[in-house]
């Protein structure tokens, strides 16, 4: 958004990106460390002591199988985590009951049922991204001006996997949240709900100007990732078609369909990693 608001023409240098001209990114791994590993706990959660697994907010059997956000039994949950885990949780001819005993076999001896602290991590759980970028001056125009970004991601948070972005311009407001609805049938018991998408906007040109709010279609809203994972499916398929039926050229397909190409794919990765850690 903030790199190539139009799509990108090698040959037309008007088109150009508006790349950052810092970016600055600290992080780290604080505490999914050995030295933070529980007294006593084992390697794997299925086979450490009840009186460790039950205080232990990490604990897969609490997260795959008992949880009212994301578990098998305690939200009736057969999507995403636990059909990573055991993808054959939506098989509707086997019980609940069969697939709480065979999801706990996969947990006790895949790599999901393994203690966070035993050191197999080497990803951050905290990072802070800040990217600016200076004023254009060989190409004065309204989007390549001073900019400023920031990026945060922790894994401490309630907000598992959900997403915040907040655009502030000089002409109006865009805020985009992914979070899950706070409603009574995230209870227990009630069939576990996907995030939704929302997106709102709100322009600064009118004193009594609304936020209007722009609502996904129903592709997106079954797709993961706010329904980026589709999007992003469409836009390479597309591509790919537009290459190889009606004769395009790599650089076209990917201008004008995918957006960008490799060079500005290496500025975007920083988010997109960000968001994958964070997964």
């Amino acid at each position: 958004m903030l790199c190539s608001p139009i799509p990108h023409d090698p040959s037309d240098v008007t088109t150009r990106p508006h790349l950052p001209s810092t970016v600055y990114s600290t992080g780290s791994l604080t505490h999914f460390r050995p030295a933070r590993k529980p007294s006593d706990a084992t390697d794997n959660c299925t086979t450490c002591p009840e009186s460790v697994e039950r205080s232990c907010i990490y604990s897969a059997k609490k997260l795959y199988i008992e949880s009212d956000k994301s578990g098998l039994v305690g939200a009736y949950n057969q999507r995403w985590p636990v059909d990573i885990v055991y993808p054959e949780v939506k098989d509707e001819t086997i019980s609940l009951e069969q697939k709480r005993s065979e999801l706990l076999e996969h947990l006790a001896t895949g790599p999901y049922g393994k203690c966070v602290y035993d050191g197999h991590n080497d990803v951050v759980d905290n990072q802070v991204v800040v990217m600016t970028w200076n004023d254009d001056d060989d190409m004065p125009m309204p989007h390549r001006g001073p900019k400023t970004a920031t990026l945060t991601m922790t894994a401490f948070t309630h907000a598992i996997c959900e997403r915040r972005t907040k655009i502030y311009g000089t002409l109006g407001e865009i805020h985009s949240d992914t979070s899950l609805p706070a409603l009574a049938s995230m209870a227990r018991n009630e069939r576990y709900v996907e995030p939704n998408t929302s997106l709102r906007s709100i322009s600064f040109r009118d004193s009594s100007a609304q936020w209007v709010t722009h609502t996904p279609n129903s592709v997106d809203l079954e797709s993961g990732h706010g329904g980026g994972d589709t999007g992003l499916a469409r836009a390479f398929v597309e591509a790919v078609e537009a290459v190889k039926l009606k004769s395009w050229d790599v650089q076209r397909a990917q201008r004008e369909i995918l957006g960008g190409g490799v060079d500005e794919g290496k500025f975007f990765s920083i988010s997109a990693r960000a968001n994958f850690l964070h997964s």
